[in-house]
């Protein structure tokens, strides 16, 4: 699982993987024999094929043009999972806003959102969700900063703080450039890689009911499918945890039509695995799973 695929060094706490560091992961791949399949694909592999990895990437940030080239330029093929709202409402995600506060930040965000917005944002009636970003390893204010804007708050009411925030960070600007546009989402396509739903808005869809959650993953597919002409019948959870999603929302992947889901359960694929619970690893983990790996 990828995110950013850049170094940003205006931003000391921003966590991401350098392009040198990420071509040189697919080429350490390539090397030990992995067939690099796409989720979609993925359904479709033969058990005798050996060795398979599935590089995702969440988000349909920016960062992912040159990830999707730097695959291509080693007949490697990824799925893209992309959230709807950016490219038809043309606005920043808060959960991205929230990344690049953090990213310049660090554990500051939190003492300055309480400042502006104290705990009127602050919903903490659903217990499990104290068990969010558990084991990062942030330091224990940018979990919970992480948790109030991703899991306590309801939809839409931090907003307006993080927009004070980025402006008073200077960061504003910055936002505005996240996200692919059209021409590069079609780029990818053009490349043989896997356009998949990250939902429309990355809103936590285990806070949603069930009629509400299907509207998520119903307009995200169409507007995928009518916007690119292409077929999506996979789904990346945003957020990723059970905690973030629920049994109405297996249902409701079934019932828009999609195949497979990824979850970030951190282990290995299995074949007993179902489909719609598909694990993968963050990629910051690489060193982990692959020991003898240099960076």
């Amino acid at each position: 699982m990828y995110h950013y695929v850049g170094i940003r060094p205006e931003l000391p706490f921003f966590k991401s993987i350098s392009s040198n560091e990420f071509e040189r992961q697919v080429i350490y791949l390539k090397k030990m024999g992995y067939y690099f399949a796409t989720l979609d694909e993925y359904r479709y592999v033969k058990e005798d094929i050996g060795n398979i990895c599935i590089l995702s990437f969440d988000d349909g940030l920016k960062d992912h043009s040159l990830a999707g080239d730097i695959l291509s330029s080693h007949s490697c093929v990824g799925s893209f999972f992309i959230p709807t709202d950016p490219f038809e409402k043309h606005h920043v995600l808060d959960t991205h806003k929230a990344h690049l506060l953090v990213g310049l930040r660090g554990g500051e965000c939190l003492r300055m959102l309480l400042e502006l917005a104290g705990e009127v944002v602050i919903d903490k009636s659903e217990s499990s969700f104290l068990l969010a970003y558990v084991h990062d390893d942030h330091e224990s204010s940018i979990k919970e900063f992480k948790r109030i804007v991703n899991y306590y708050s309801p939809f839409g009411t931090i907003s307006k703080y993080l927009d004070e925030m980025l402006s008073i960070t200077g960061l504003t600007e910055e936002a505005s450039c996240l996200y692919l546009d059209s021409d590069e989402v079609s780029k990818l396509i053009g490349k043989g890689h896997e356009i998949g739903s990250h939902g429309c808005s990355h809103r936590l869809l285990s806070r949603l009911s069930k009629s509400d959650q299907l509207i998520e993953l119903h307009n995200s597919k169409l507007y995928l499918q009518s916007t690119f002409g292409i077929k999506v019948e996979s789904f990346c959870y945003p957020f990723g945890t059970r905690l973030s999603y629920n049994d109405d929302t297996l249902e409701c992947l079934r019932e828009a039509g999609y195949k497979s889901a990824l979850s970030v359960e951190p282990r290995e694929i299995s074949r007993f695995d179902s489909l719609y619970e598909v694990p993968r690893y963050d990629c910051n983990r690489f060193r982990s799973i692959f020991p003898d790996w240099e960076t």
